[in-house]
């Protein structure tokens, strides 16, 4: 009971000081009426009333709270005084407010409260690639006619006051070749950590409550492309800087072809989610391009391409390898007969590879070398006593540049005969050393049957000698 007359005599206390404001509120408005009663000299000045009410159990009863009504005494006889002339009463000096709380008396007093604005800011957030946030712009837009406060606009970080309630829809516009993300909008304290409870954002459109500092930020993602070649060194002194590799947007013709000189390691650009790229290379003449392999496989495997789009953050390579046009070659010098040491070449292989060579028809293994600066591979061997004259080849296999084969005839080995002397001549000795010479002969599988008619001629002409000797005897 004693709580709810707390409470009557309470709300009856604001009620005074509410009907005291009142009183002040409306002299104003009487600023040009005249007094309705003048005082003759010698009188005293009149009075105004003012009935205030008074906490008398429910009841009001008008008492007179006297007024100086002429602020002036030389004014009392002539024209009546307005009422702005009236001396102001202070508020707390009535009896019927005494009692109140400063703070009650300050806001009837009509002391504003202060309101905290409602903030809206717009940032972007760039994911990868080139661009920076300052080189994107944001816009938050309402209506034409909403009535509603513009939002902010410009660069990203843009921030302005905004009416509290209304819908704003969200804007970034920047780099061609980045594709716009969602907009995540959050509530900030005046350090700018998030306060739980409040998100926005959906379908790019935010509404800020009353009093709220709220942070929209929108994340921009575009994709990397690495560029790579490699030059086959054959030995002509090229290089991977002597190349240009282009990636070439296949739709928007606004977007340039990007282009990095070539390179081992490979240069990164950025380029569009929204497009094709044809992949090509450019370099000296006497080179073609013999593989483009990206990594854009399952699990990151190599596969060749000559085309590619990309998502969004996505980070692929591409490599280009090339290789001159000049065809491998072998050449073979030396004593080409059998048991001849012979050397072969080969040449247009790639710097550093492993070559293996075969001696054919029947295999004969000649080993392997490591290609040189110059792009050959050599073998020296000596042809082996076992080969059979005639067409034979050496193979050359390298490991990455494939093979290439030198075709030569083998010839038999060449036996020198021994000079004839005056002992071949006596029978039967001439005989036994043809004989012998013969087998030899055969083995290097060249004909000698030409000196059997020689030696039947020296073995006639022997004949004749001895029977001329032997007439002279007898004649």
């Amino acid at each position: 009971m004693s709580e709810h007359r707390a409470t009557l005599r309470s709300f009856r206390h604001r009620r005074i000081v509410m009907s005291s404001l009142a009183v002040l509120l409306l002299a104003p408005a009487m600023l040009a009426v005249p007094l309705s009663a003048t005082a003759d000299e010698g009188e005293d000045p009149p009075t105004a009333e003012v009935a205030v009410p008074e906490d008398n159990g429910g009841t009001s009863t008008p008492e007179a709270t006297e007024i100086s009504a002429i602020s002036d005494p030389g004014k009392a006889s002539g024209a009546a005084p307005l009422i702005s002339e009236v001396e102001p009463l202070a508020l707390e000096d009535h009896p019927a407010v005494s009692n109140v709380e400063p703070a009650v008396l300050e806001a009837a007093a009509g002391d504003p409260a202060p309101v905290t604005p409602t903030i809206l800011t717009l940032e972007v957030d760039v994911a990868n690639g080139e661009s920076t946030p300052a080189q994107w712009s944001v816009n938050a837009y309402t209506p034409f006619d909403s009535g509603a406060t513009p939002g902010p606009a410009g660069p990203s970080g843009a921030t302005g006051e905004v009416t509290p309630g209304a819908p704003y829809s969200l804007i970034a516009d920047g780099d061609i070749r980045y594709a716009v993300g969602t907009w995540r909008c959050l509530q900030v304290d005046a350090n700018g950590a998030v306060i739980p409870g409040y998100a926005d954002g959906l379908n790019s459109v935010v509404t800020v409550p009353l009093g709220f500092s709220v942070v929209c930020t929108v994340t921009v993602e575009a994709a990397e492309l690495t560029l790579a070649n490699k030059v086959i060194d054959t030995g002509e002194g090229v290089t991977e800087s002597d190349f240009v590799l282009t990636a070439t947007p296949f739709f928007l013709s606004t977007l340039p072809p990007e282009t990095v000189t070539g390179s081992t390691g490979g240069s990164t650009i950025t380029v569009s989610v929204f497009e094709n790229h044809d992949l090509s290379i450019s370099g000296p003449p006497g080179y073609a391009t013999k593989s483009i392999e990206c990594n854009t496989g399952p699990a990151g495997a190599w596969v060749a391409v000559t085309s590619l789009r990309l998502a969004p953050l996505a980070d692929v390579t591409c490599l280009f390898v090339s290789r001159s046009t000049t065809p491998l070659s072998a050449t073979i010098t030396g004593d080409l007969n059998v048991g001849g040491a012979v050397t072969v070449i080969g040449h247009s292989f790639e710097v550093g590879e492993s070559v293996t060579g075969v001696l054919q028809s029947t295999p004969v293994a000649l080993g392997s070398r490591i290609v040189g600066p110059e792009g050959t591979a050599v073998f020296a061997f000596v042809l082996p006593s076992g080969i059979e004259p005639g067409p034979h080849t050496v193979t050359l296999t390298g490991a990455t540049s494939g093979e290439v084969a030198v075709a030569f005839t083998v010839g038999a080995a060449l036996v020198v005969a021994p000079a004839p002397t005056a002992a071949a001549v006596v029978a039967p000795a001439p005989t036994a050393t043809a004989v012998a010479a013969t087998p030899a002969l055969a083995a290097t599988n060249v004909g000698g049957m030409w000196l059997a008619p020689f030696a039947i001629a020296l073995l006639l002409a022997g004949a004749v000698m001895s029977r001329m000797r032997n007439r002279r005897r007898m004649g």
